[in-house]
């Protein structure tokens, strides 16, 4: 054995030369991961040794302590990822009874048949160059409105409702992404966006063309 070897091996205390040599001989015990994993740390396996060297109440206890912490984290680390990945699956839940709950004005009907929805009606508008390219800019999205009468009642809102509408429509974020966007409330996005399109929609059936012809009124 050289000199580094022999160097290296007296710097190991002790204690771990004895659980090393009760790992060897007691194999069977280290193939639970659990037990596997507390004794990757030196400070376990130096409690450990010390209990095989001098099996006295305190390093008992110490050891036990010990176990007892790490069993704590173990513990704690899965409850609280059970309680993430629930409150995911709930919040997704209700999400969804939500949106089935509350149709979006966009799916509203317009006319007086309701034959087409205000957005079916957006969408047959749309050339479909401007469908196949979303942004989250509101004057590029308003440029790129080549139907005149959507340009119009678009042109009419304010500048917030034209965000608003931008990202979610064009975008395609939720209320929820475009609050923490601009640093308001969901509530206040919601209001902001179901305003709008009730502006849009009744600029649209205010053109007489428009609400019989083209929204299959008689």
């Amino acid at each position: 054995m050289s000199f580094k070897v022999c160097l290296e091996t007296s710097q190991i205390p002790e204690e771990v030369h004895f659980f090393k040599d009760y790992r060897l001989n007691n194999p069977q015990v280290f193939e639970n991961s659990m037990v596997s994993t507390f004794f990757e740390t030196q400070v376990h396996t130096s409690l450990f040794g010390k209990i095989i060297s001098n099996p006295s109440p305190e390093n008992k206890r110490n050891f036990e302590e010990a176990f007892q912490r790490f069993y704590f984290c173990i513990r704690f680390t899965k409850y609280v990822s059970s309680m993430i990945r629930f409150a995911n699956i709930d919040y997704h839940r209700k999400r969804r009874k939500m949106e089935g709950r509350n149709q979006l004005v966009f799916d509203s009907p317009v006319g007086e048949e309701g034959q087409i929805t205000l957005g079916e009606y957006v969408m047959s508008r749309l050339p479909e160059s401007s469908m196949v390219l979303p942004t989250s800019n509101p004057d590029y999205f308003e440029a790129n409105l080549n139907d005149p009468d959507l340009y119009s009642v678009f042109s009419k809102l304010t500048d917030r409702q034209k965000i608003v509408v931008t990202l979610s429509y064009s975008a395609c974020e939720l209320d929820t992404e475009i609050a923490r966007m601009l640093n308001v409330s969901q509530q206040a996005i919601t209001k902001t966006r179901i305003s709008a399109l009730n502006k849009m929609k009744r600029g649209l059936q205010a053109k007489p063309y428009i609400s019989r012809s083209r929204m299959g009124v008689s």
